[in-house]
């Protein structure tokens, strides 16, 4: 099985999932591979950009972690339309999956603390990094940008963030 995840520096998704997945094969992009030298040979690393074009196939799964919030708009954009010629490849049912932040819609689904708290931390990503907390709402606008047939299937939320689960409707 290969699960690819990108931007996940300290390797912790993939140390698990090999953990727990003893013949798998799995890739990483842009980590410290001395972190996780006790996975050699059973993960494979590969330096890769997310704004190129997905180079790996047939993943039984694309993970983009913590990493739309560190970008504008027309970044994540990008981002998202590098994957869809690996996903338009893939099996029909090979998810992308975000686990990102979520900012919740405006006075809904939070404290008045937790929504302060949390657009305060959108205020300072937009101030050091010109990016963005985004809304569930705000992401399916950047997939639909990315690709009209990029679509959220099931959002699983946590506290402050969560994980959007996408297809490419074939």
């Amino acid at each position: 099985m290969s699960f690819h995840d990108s931007d996940d520096r300290s390797g912790q998704v993939v140390s698990r999932f090999a953990r727990h997945c003893t013949d798998s094969v799995s890739m990483v992009s842009h980590v410290d591979t001395n972190a996780l030298s006790n996975l050699q040979g059973r993960v494979s690393f590969i330096e890769h950009s997310f704004f190129n074009q997905q180079s790996i196939v047939g993943a039984a799964t694309y993970l983009l972690r913590l990493v739309a919030h560190k970008w504008d708009d027309q970044s994540c954009v990008r981002i998202f339309k590098a994957i869809v010629p690996a996903l338009e490849k893939s099996p029909p049912k090979t998810p992308l999956l975000i686990n990102d932040i979520f900012l919740p819609d405006l006075g809904m689904e939070s404290s008045r603390f937790e929504e302060h708290c949390l657009r305060q931390v959108d205020m300072m990503m937009m101030t050091v990094l010109g990016s963005k907390q985004r809304t569930i709402t705000e992401f399916a606008e950047l997939l639909w940008q990315s690709n009209k047939r990029l679509k959220i299937h099931r959002v699983r939320k946590g506290r402050n963030g969560g994980l959007l689960e996408v297809f490419l409707i074939k």
